[in-house]
């Protein structure tokens, strides 16, 4: 992420996850703090169908 500014308000996506989680692509809006580096989404599990 490029040009961004403490105290700046930005709208982020989820692009990807990782295997077995579900993808939540519900734009977000975040405030930039300090040296951001990394956005965290904390993803539900897949859920899976046992019969």
């Amino acid at each position: 992420m490029e040009n961004l500014e403490p105290d700046m308000t930005v709208t982020v996506r989820e692009t990807k996850t990782i295997s077995g989680y579900v993808l939540d692509e519900t734009p977000q809006t975040v405030k930039i703090s300090g040296d951001a580096k990394e956005l965290v989404f904390w993803n539900a599990p897949q859920q899976t169908l046992t019969i």
